[in-house]
């Protein structure tokens, strides 16, 4: 149908100003070059509206992914994956031993909440004796056993992403805190790891606001001065972590090479017994693995 027909048809209802501005043009002839570039002007301002479509969905898929829960398998999938990229090297690697696999597959139903296994009871509180989901993870054994590579496979999880750090390098820093003009203070270094780690809505942690802590190698730093005070850092850590009601317990975690008496020994018999409540105990029974 031509133009001036398809005008002919407009519909009654159609305003008569509309009509008669039509009506004007429908004489004018274009060239071939102008009836080219106006479709090339039509088409391309179709393309980036479809382009911008397409981008909108695809954005709204990824978040959507980002949000939805893995189960057990796929955070599997997931985390071997990451791990071959991003952990390990040809000289480090986890020798898998029946204990190691047994511990993986326990942190695999730990970090999904155990999505999928409700009719099951929660497989992770039939794996270990009195573990609970609500409760932080420590990881206890001889040097060697996998106990740090096995927790750098998980920090990054869809229920609760954490950062590890060295306790002795919390120790140095609360030690040499303050010795500089507006550095940060002992008092500062002791509340950044009372609470949570913030996070700005990373893909990489899955758009969690909020990360825990993975307080690594417990019982390697030593007691430490900061302008004279004298201070078991990690104990005062946990202590307040402890008693944060605003910080649930599977914020934390820790791994060590102490066992349970001496842990009493350095921190004292109160760290001990709130231990027992805040966290999961899994024991790497084995000796060292590190080739």
């Amino acid at each position: 149908m031509s133009f001036k027909e398809q005008i002919q048809h407009l519909p009654l209802v159609q305003d008569k100003v509309i009509c008669n501005r039509l009506q004007k043009y429908v004489d004018v002839e274009l060239t071939e070059q102008e009836i080219d570039d106006v479709l090339y002007a039509a088409k391309k301002e179709k393309f980036y509206k479809l382009e911008q479509i397409q981008k909108k969905q695809q954005y709204e898929e990824m978040m959507n992914e980002l949000k939805r829960p893995y189960s057990a398998h796929e955070l599997q999938t997931f985390v071997l994956k990451r791990a071959r990229k991003e952990i390990f090297d040809e000289n480090h690697q986890i020798v898998w031993t029946d204990e190691t696999k047994m511990i993986f597959e326990a942190l695999c139903y730990y970090f999904t909440n155990d999505i999928g296994f409700e009719s099951l009871h929660e497989r992770f509180k039939t794996i270990g004796h009195g573990w609970k989901l609500k409760k932080g993870l420590l990881l206890m054994g001889n040097v060697g056993t996998g106990k740090t590579k096995i927790m750098e496979m998980f920090t990054c999880n869809k229920r609760q992403s954490y950062i590890i750090k060295s306790c002795t390098d919390i120790a140095s820093q609360y030690a040499s805190a303050g010795s500089k003009v507006k550095e940060t203070t002992a008092v500062d270094v002791l509340n950044m790891y009372s609470g949570v780690a913030p996070c700005y809505n990373t893909p990489v942690y899955f758009l969690q606001k909020e990360l825990g802590y993975c307080f690594d190698d417990l019982g390697t730093e030593s007691v430490k001065k900061n302008f004279g005070n004298q201070l078991n850092v990690m104990e005062d850590i946990l202590q307040n972590r402890y008693k944060n009601t605003m910080l649930p317990y599977h914020f934390t975690h820790i791994t060590t090479n102490l066992t349970a008496d001496e842990i009493e020994q350095t921190y004292g018999f109160r760290v001990r017994d709130r231990m027992r409540e805040m966290f999961n105990v899994i024991e790497f029974t084995g000796t060292s693995l590190r080739k």
